[in-house]
């Protein structure tokens, strides 16, 4: 299975494959400015089941794309960069994760919650972020160090979450 990133630079009239990967999954894919951009997805190993999530990153455009293996054997669904060395990304098995080198290196972040999943991460800056998925909605005011569960109005699986300001 091939994961494919399009490219328009004429407003959708025409589009330009700029990545191939060979993922079975990709999971979410931003991009900062013009040149610098991050994909996210993982591969499963057929013979052992294992799953290997991998980050890519350009900084031209999407014509070239460095391979960052952010070494965590866990599916992350979510990545969240403020900018190029600043990012978190969220996944299976109670999974938050933060980088200041651009991916290079992750820290990880306990949810306060047991067996969730979270389906995406967001910030407003560098201090306040949600995450969400299983678990509901949780945020964080100081960057992800800790995680307080927020009031909802629905008990369901969120999946996609959207941020203007910290409010």
């Amino acid at each position: 299975l091939i994961s494919k990133i399009l490219k328009s630079t004429d407003g959708g009239e025409s589009w330009s494959i700029i990545m191939n990967q060979d993922f079975e999954y990709l999971f979410d894919f931003e991009m900062l400015d013009a040149d610098t951009g991050y994909a996210m997805g993982a591969t499963v190993n057929m013979s052992t089941g294992n799953v290997k999530t991998l980050l890519h990153k350009t900084t031209n455009g999407g014509n070239e794309w460095t391979t960052i293996d952010p070494k965590k054997n866990i599916v992350f669904q979510s990545i969240d960069f403020w900018d190029s060395r600043t990012g978190w990304m969220a996944g299976q098995n109670n999974s938050i994760f933060k980088t200041t080198d651009g991916g290079e290196t992750w820290k990880g972040f306990k949810s306060g919650r047991t067996n969730v999943s979270f389906e995406t991460v967001v910030f407003a800056d560098t201090l306040n972020g949600w995450a969400a998925g299983s678990a509901g909605i949780l945020h964080t005011s100081d960057g992800g160090e800790t995680w307080e569960q927020q009031t909802t109005a629905t008990s369901a699986y969120i999946t996609s979450l959207f941020v203007v300001d910290n409010k």
